[in-house]
């Protein structure tokens, strides 16, 4: 936020005093500014990041440029597995804990295998075919069966987003209790619309490819919390189930959350935007895949 007030400051100070401009054109430009303010923020974080990386020492050294190589490999694998960790998907994962404690925790050996192999698959739909999977639908499946398939995409991503945006407010009102809820709802939603409509999408899967590094938190959260170490590898290998009501509910909760719709649709369109991003703009220039695109697909993955 301070790096947005900033750079609307330091805009209307450069502005040359003596240019005189209709008033309409300075109300656009305002806007533009203000509009761009998000993307410019991340942007500054970005750039900031990436000095700080220079400056560390051993840069140049074997593992450094391997992991560095390994950064730059990854893309559209990184950001829809990290999307997949959501507001929503927090939340159940949360009260998953709160109630069976490390109960349920076998799960996630069960789910990850799934939601990476169903990735993999998305993913090697665009890269062969060329189209999103919208497109490839509608291709081998008719008309039909596509409008079929938007509209139940669309009530799942109508619900999912919902409690995305509720479960931010929620946690935003946690560090500020008197902000009203209805207020922060709207706030996070205008800036989400604002970013995807206005940030072109390299600048914007560059941002989101950054912000994944968040999810470093979890691991330090964890080593934080001085966990019985014993007692997570055993609820982690052997599967603990009541066959209770609760527990079926949330078994199904946290399978759905995180093996969820958008994935698979994200995946696919994201694939193609990487192509159309590097010149392959026609559909012919995207079809069809050699075996180091499809090597990259999986490491990123």
């Amino acid at each position: 936020m301070l790096n947005i007030c900033y750079y609307l400051r330091d805009t209307v100070k450069d502005m040359p005093k003596s240019e005189k401009k209709p008033k309409s054109t300075r109300m656009a430009n305002g806007v533009v500014r203000v509009i761009e303010a998000p993307a410019q923020a991340l942007q500054l974080g970005v750039e900031g990041g990436q000095k700080v990386a220079k400056t560390l020492p051993m840069t140049g050294h074997k593992p450094l440029k391997k992991a560095k190589d390994y950064w730059y490999l990854l893309g559209p694998g990184l950001t829809t597995g990290a999307s997949d960790d959501d507001p929503s998907g927090i939340a159940t994962y949360s009260q998953t804990g709160a109630q069976y404690g490390f109960g349920l925790l076998w799960l996630a050996a069960f789910t990850f295998p799934l939601m990476a192999v169903i990735q993999e698959i998305c993913a090697r739909i665009g890269l062969v075919t060329g189209r999103g999977l919208a497109g490839n639908i509608r291709v081998h499946f008719g008309r039909k069966v596509l409008v079929f398939s938007t509209l139940l995409l669309f009530a799942a991503n109508t619900f999912n987003i919902g409690a995305d945006i509720g479960a931010m407010a929620s946690a935003a009102q946690l560090l500020y209790p008197h902000l009203n809820f209805s207020i922060i709802v709207i706030g996070f939603s205008v800036l989400i619309l604002v970013l995807q409509i206005f940030t072109p999408y390299v600048k914007y899967a560059r941002y989101l490819k950054w912000l994944a590094l968040t999810l470093f938190a979890y691991i330090l959260s964890a080593l934080l919390a001085h966990p019985d170490w014993h007692t997570v590898l055993r609820y982690s290998a052997i599967p603990h189930i009541k066959f209770d009501k609760t527990q079926i509910i949330l078994i199904c909760a946290i399978l759905g959350t995180t093996i969820t719709p958008y994935l698979f649709f994200w995946q696919t369109s994201q694939e193609i935007e990487e192509e159309i991003a590097v010149g392959q703009t026609t559909l012919k220039s995207r079809m069809g895949s050699e075996k180091e695109p499809i090597r990259k697909m999986r490491i990123d993955v």
